[in-house]
């Protein structure tokens, strides 16, 4: 049905890896965004969320991971109670040996609510780190939920075209001291702009090794994007 590919996160001051995000490929090559739209069109997100999560845990543990793990999982999935129970049953019980499993939400923009009722949901499930994918400048309802132990997304693409801005953002993160990580970097002058913005974590492009998978025999993980507007190629459309 699908595998996994890893794509390391980058210490940039030591040039260590502190972390791998976890994308989903079908087999079958259908771009992820469309994978997604299918399973909530046949009301299945939840259920295909618990299958990718179990999935992720059994190539963490295949792999000896060890750091910090990202794991997408949407809001709407969180509130469902197929992948909450799934929350309650399994995730307890698993071992994930090295890892530190962090929950990444994923897409929307929060209009109903559901991001912020699904952190809600997330910390009573006992996860002390979540990661907020690609938060933008008009997710202020977010804002109050971000923990000092929780990692923040940004696209180096925003940062590039709304660096001012930003600053004012990462100033409030730093005080809460959330974590923020710049993604989709492709080139050494974006490094240059995630130090000037003081921050010290990225992923992209630029760290991959030949441009390989780690499911696919390289040493980190090209993450092949299935269009999606201004997303660099090694970024998935939606997920």
């Amino acid at each position: 049905m699908f595998k996994h590919i890893l794509q390391p996160i980058i210490q940039i001051d030591s040039a260590s890896t502190m972390g791998h995000e976890a994308f989903l490929r079908p087999h079958d090559g259908t771009p992820p965004a469309r994978f997604w739209e299918k399973a909530e069109a046949d009301g299945l997100t939840a259920r295909m969320e618990v299958k990718s999560w179990t999935s992720v845990l059994h190539l963490a543990k295949a792999r000896a991971l060890r750091g910090h793990l990202f794991v997408n999982v949407t809001p709407k999935a969180i509130l469902d109670r197929e992948f909450r129970e799934f929350m309650r049953m399994r995730l307890g019980k698993v071992d994930p040996g090295g890892i530190n499993l962090v929950p990444e939400l994923v897409g929307g923009d929060d209009a109903d609510g559901d991001l912020v009722r699904a952190v809600s949901i997330l910390r009573r499930s006992g996860f002390q780190r979540i990661s907020f994918d690609d938060l933008q400048l008009d997710n202020r309802s977010l804002l109050g939920k971000i923990g000092p132990s929780d990692f923040v997304k940004i696209s180096i693409s925003r940062l590039e075209a709304k660096r001012e801005e930003y600053g004012e953002l990462f100033g409030y993160l730093r005080d809460r001291r959330a974590r923020v990580i710049g993604k989709n970097v492709e080139r050494a002058e974006q490094v240059n702009l995630l130090a000037e913005a003081g921050i010290n974590m990225g992923q992209g492009f630029l760290w991959v090794g030949g441009g390989k998978t780690a499911g696919e025999g390289g040493q980190a993980a090209n993450a092949t994007a299935a269009g999606g507007g201004d997303e660099p190629k090694d970024v998935p459309a939606w997920r």
